[in-house]
């Protein structure tokens, strides 16, 4: 929201995360980049002439 507030809906949410270590949290994140990795989830960026794929940029905290 425009104060830096959490919307209702997410508070459980961010009381998720808050309970996490920064180790944990860590971890997780790279669980979820090995899975992508191995499950080969990828995406190629429109107007690439070379057609490249990449890594799907995957971001564990929602903005």
């Amino acid at each position: 929201m425009p104060d830096g507030s959490v919307r209702p809906h997410y508070a459980a949410l961010l009381e998720g995360f808050r309970a996490l270590s920064s180790a944990e949290f860590r971890r997780r994140r790279g669980l979820i980049e090995l899975a992508l990795r191995t499950q080969a989830i990828t995406f190629t960026a429109y107007g690439d002439a070379e057609g490249t794929e990449g890594p799907f940029p995957f971001d564990p905290f929602p903005r």
